[in-house]
């Protein structure tokens, strides 16, 4: 409770993502069984199986020897099964609890005692051979983006557009140790910014992008051929303009279709970077509330 009264007041869409349209969706058969229906297949069949078994028969026959561990599965099912927002990740707050749960169903399906350890040592071996024969998604080409701009110079603040800027994010510190370089996103700095329901744009021309990388002292950008968000018709088109060169283009290797023929672009403003110093504002999405920052504090010293 003190979680959610704080974000109440501080986050823009914390209410709609929780509550949706006066929680009609929790009504609906997917959203009731969206956890059961993805975390059996996570844990495997198997597993998932013995699991469930287990807590019915913790429920019928055992509720005192196993109070704590029903309570944390139907404490689970109590919070995150009535919130709009949903996400497979959210599943591991079931998963230890179902193993041990499926531990508890082989104990009492064993007519010898001896027989539990070599039983437990099959369950273990399964649950191994699925994990390294799950089709995980995956995505590669960030990380040399990465490593070849932290070894650029003026590449302590790099403004990135795209999907994989997390993943880029990430490379830049794992480059970058000491954190002195400073990556901004596309929605905190060119375009459309959620504000609950509306939206408003921050820069509407190319020259206005152009004074903002001057202000900001962005001068290298990287930007991927699709965009995540609309509103950067103004950033394609100063790129495009002769105040910047590519550098390089790097294609994204993905068994996910959803970026097939995605590449990377990095672009190198040439002209001249008056970073501003005054505090800069930076529209966060999800906040009621601009963020005031200082970006000779930010960058080019270490955290």
């Amino acid at each position: 409770m003190p979680w959610y009264l704080f974000t109440l007041d501080k986050l823009a869409i914390s209410f709609e993502r929780v509550s949706g349209q006066g929680f009609q969706h929790a009504t609906t058969s997917s959203h009731l069984f969206y956890y059961l229906k993805r975390v059996l297949p996570q844990m495997g069949m198997l597993l998932g199986v013995l699991g469930m078994a287990g807590f019915v028969w913790a429920m019928l026959c055992a509720r005192k020897e196993h109070r704590f561990f029903l309570v944390w599965i139907v404490a689970g099912f109590l919070c995150f099964t009535p919130i709009q927002e949903k996400s497979i990740r959210h599943t591991m707050i079931w998963i230890p609890v179902l193993v041990y749960f499926a531990l508890v169903m082989v104990e009492n399906l064993q007519p010898r005692r001896s027989w539990i350890v070599p039983v437990f040592c099959v369950l273990a071996a399964y649950s191994v051979v699925k994990a390294l024969n799950a089709n995980t998604e995956k995505a590669s080409g960030m990380e040399p983006i990465g490593q070849y701009l932290m070894a650029q110079p003026d590449s302590d603040v790099v403004y990135c557009q795209g999907f994989l800027c997390n993943d880029f994010i990430f490379f830049v510190r794992k480059y970058d140790p000491e954190k002195r370089r400073l990556v901004a996103r596309e929605k905190q700095v060119v375009t459309k910014v959620d504000e609950g329901n509306s939206t408003r744009e921050i820069l509407k021309t190319p020259e206005e992008v152009i004074r903002v990388f001057q202000e900001w002292g962005f001068r290298y950008a990287v930007v991927e051929n699709r965009d995540l968000i609309g509103g950067l018709g103004p950033v394609h088109a100063a790129l495009q303009s002769d105040q910047f060169e590519v550098l390089r283009r790097y294609d994204i290797r993905s068994n996910v279709e959803f970026f097939r023929d995605r590449r990377v672009t990095v672009y190198r403003y040439k002209g001249e970077l008056k970073r501003s110093k005054a505090a800069i504002t930076l529209p966060i999405m999800t906040l009621r509330k601009d963020v005031k920052a200082d970006l000779n504090r930010l960058a080019g010293r270490p955290w």
